[in-house]
């Protein structure tokens, strides 16, 4: 489960991250902080409301465990740097998403 949770996350995350800020803002931004922005977009503690609505999935440890893959990708992006090659950059994001 916290596979296709986190897998979902990835792409929605990494989808939308620039558009959390105006075009001009995300242009003059560096790759760490589009990527470190990426983190107020987290919807973690909407999922933890989620649960107490009866969706047993979004524990508080899931949702802790979805938060460190996503930080540690994040992380890993920013060291790799955004220059790196693609290879390396679906390899962080398989191993984000079968961890």
């Amino acid at each position: 489960m916290i596979a296709i949770i986190t897998a979902f996350l990835c792409f929605s995350i990494a989808a939308s991250a620039p558009a959390t800020k105006p075009i001009g803002k995300a242009e003059s931004m560096t790759y760490k902080e589009r990527l470190s922005e990426a983190k107020s977009s987290y919807p973690f503690s909407r999922w933890r409301k989620s649960f107490r609505h009866g969706l047993k999935q979004y524990t508080k440890e899931n949702c802790e465990k979805s938060k460190q893959v996503l930080d540690d990708l994040i992380e890993g992006l920013i060291a790799i740097g955004e220059d790196a090659p693609n290879d390396e950059k679906t390899t962080l994001f398989k191993t984000a998403i079968l961890t």
